[in-house]
């Protein structure tokens, strides 16, 4: 996690996210420019990493990254 001038943590880090998903540490990434979106979630205990990679707008990769995780985990 990132440190600010305050000596505070942040869960934001050099691009990642880094937190908890249900129990488990996870760092993760989302971006979208036109044309496209993605989100990539690692969960380091597990080695699992899921990435995902839209091109439709209406779409979350998100939700569709956080529902793999859930079935390959939970």
């Amino acid at each position: 996690p990132g440190k600010l001038n305050d000596g505070s943590t942040t869960t934001y880090g050099m691009g990642w996210v880094i937190d908890r998903y249900r129990g488990l540490r996870r760092y993760s990434h989302t971006g979208s420019t036109i044309g496209f979106r993605t989100s990539v979630m690692r969960f380091p205990e597990s080695t699992l990493t899921v990435a995902v990679f839209v091109n439709r707008a209406g779409v979350s990769p998100w939700d569709i990254a956080r529902r793999i995780v859930d079935r390959a985990l939970f």
